[in-house]
């Protein structure tokens, strides 16, 4: 019983191993790189060319620096303006404020005065004599 399963075991393993060889083989036979015969350290042309596309690229990076300090500059300028505009906005909102606030304690301290101050006393009476005046009427008499 235990030799058929230990033999289908070992089979497994050998495809697994093949499997393997192949995929390695064929990882081998891919075509490799060529390079032309011309591009050695020793080709001079070769050698100075790529020194001018160094040496342009060293100056787009100082160009391309120059500009972005610039924008960078001139951003800070405009961020600037726009924080001196938020501030006198805030200034004037906080005026505006600091008035509605006034103009309600203004007009809450006259309708106190007009119910409870000096001019309630005379509504008051005043109530009290436009009721009576009524009752008055509604008797029939005057």
């Amino acid at each position: 019983m235990w030799g058929p399963l230990s033999t289908r075991v070992q089979q497994a393993s050998r495809q697994q191993q093949d499997s393997r060889t192949q995929q390695d083989s064929a990882l081998d036979a891919r075509p490799r790189p060529r390079y032309p015969s011309d591009m050695s350290p020793d080709n001079s042309e070769q050698t100075e060319l790529l020194r001018a596309i160094w040496n342009e690229m060293k100056a787009l990076g100082v160009n391309l620096g120059g500009r972005l300090e610039a924008l960078r500059t001139e951003l800070g300028a405009e961020i600037a303006k726009t924080n001196e505009r938020l501030d006198r906005t805030n200034e004037q909102l906080e005026r505006l404020q600091t008035e509605t606030r006034a103009g309600f304690q203004l007009l809450e301290n006259r309708f106190d005065n007009l119910l409870l101050g000096e001019h309630g006393q005379e509504h008051a009476d005043l109530r009290e004599r436009v009721t009576r005046l009524e009752q008055q009427l509604a008797r029939g008499g005057g």
